[in-house]
């Protein structure tokens, strides 16, 4: 192999770029910042439309993935979930949440229901694994 790869196709790839990394052969940043990378695509970040003075209700865009009882990445849980109009171009979804997001947050992250772990056959422990060991 020459270089970084353009695409990681499963978790044995992210095993054998940890050994490149740990043998010198490639930089720590890459590999760090490809782990964030899929890290990141475990939620759907939906902009705030609007938000209600008690920062408990939120107005998103249409999220067809937001389903009551989820947590969602920002650590509150999603109570109700209602979506508003007719129109496919207009539609919104409607939050109800658990507890106040903080003031100033301008999205809100919801878990994807198509895990790019599972994709690539690995586990968050695994994930966490290679993280630590490049840590070291």
């Amino acid at each position: 192999m020459r270089g970084y790869p353009h695409a990681i196709g499963t978790g044995q790839d992210l095993t054998n770029l940890l050994a490149l990394v740990q043998a010198g052969k490639l930089p720590k940043a890459d590999l760090q910042d490809s782990i964030a990378a899929i890290e990141a695509r475990q939620t759907i970040t939906c902009p705030i439309v609007s938000l209600s003075a008690d920062r408990k209700t939120v107005t998103l865009r249409y999220c067809a993935e937001a389903k009551a009882g989820q947590t969602a990445a920002d650590g509150v849980t999603v109570s109700a979930v209602q979506h508003t109009g007719d129109n496919p171009d207009a539609m919104q979804t409607v939050l109800t949440l658990s507890a106040a997001l903080p003031a100033g947050q301008v999205s809100i992250r919801i878990p994807n229901p198509a895990d790019p772990l599972a994709a690539l056959g690995i586990t968050q422990t695994q994930i966490d694994a290679i993280k630590e060991a490049l840590a070291k």
